[in-house]
């Protein structure tokens, strides 16, 4: 790729006329256009990438400034060929749309260990990407989040598990979300999967959708807000004799 542009960020917005001011009345943010140049070192070059995207594969475009990974969600609009220039290389130039903002493709694990689990309960520095439930704070773990939207929660829980009830609680200890499972068992070869991801929202046992079962009065599926240290709480009726693994996706207006 050569000369990308499109990287930054963008709002439409929509102002009053007050008086000689001009207050804001609607914000939102507009969708990034990643632009550039596909450089292929010849025509099979160019043919080989054109029919890898026909396949129909989910696209992501990766960006790597300073030695950090991030990553954008992408459909690939266009890409214009000519001939093969005087440097003999075929370039092409492209348009996408993306998807999603700018994320992390790999985030902090959040342990949530049971009292009897060999991991056991040892606070590790925040630099560590493994964090472990202390001992006073049994079957819960602090969580933050870092970016410029609040971030999305992925967690897999093997069972067994008997009525689990997941609840994140803010810096106050005001409960921000919960997910009462009253009813559902989750066997020991089984798995509770919970998602808070767009596109990917949901709650499952193994295969099986449980959104039926949820309590639509509660916010069922909450993110972690940014720069605020809370609390992410796994309860069961029966010891939790698995360790549950929470990703966090942390999403940036640009990076």
């Amino acid at each position: 790729m050569r000369a990308p542009s499109g990287l930054g960020w963008a709002d439409t917005n929509t102002y009053a006329s007050a008086q000689g001011f001009f207050p804001r009345t609607f914000s939102e943010p507009s969708q990034p256009a990643p632009m550039g140049d596909l450089v292929f070192g010849g025509y099979e070059d160019y043919r080989d990438f054109v029919d890898w995207v026909h396949k129909g594969y989910d696209l992501t475009l990766v960006y790597s400034p300073d030695n950090a990974e991030y990553r954008i969600d992408i459909d690939l609009l266009s890409v214009q060929k000519g001939e093969i220039n005087l440097w003999g290389r075929l370039e092409c130039p492209f348009v996408m749309a993306a998807k999603t903002p700018w994320y992390k493709p790999t985030t902090r694990e959040l342990v949530i260990a049971p009292p009897a689990s060999d991991v056991g309960y040892r606070r590790y520095p925040y630099k560590y990407t493994t964090q472990y439930a202390a001992s006073s704070l049994s079957n819960q773990v602090e969580i933050s989040a870092s970016g410029h939207l609040p971030a999305a929660i992925y967690m897999v829980c093997p069972g067994p598990l008997a009525n689990p009830k997941l609840t994140l609680l803010g810096p106050t200890g005001a409960v921000i979300g919960v997910l009462d499972l009253t009813g559902i068992g989750i066997e020991s070869d089984e798995r509770l999967i919970y998602s808070t991801k767009f596109g990917q929202i949901g709650v499952w046992k193994d295969g099986t959708d449980l959104l039926p079962e949820l309590d639509l009065n509660n916010n069922n599926f909450f993110d972690v807000p940014i720069n605020q240290t809370c609390t992410l709480r796994l309860e069961s009726d029966t010891d939790i004799e698995t360790v549950a693994t929470i990703q966090l996706f942390e999403y940036y207006r640009s990076v």
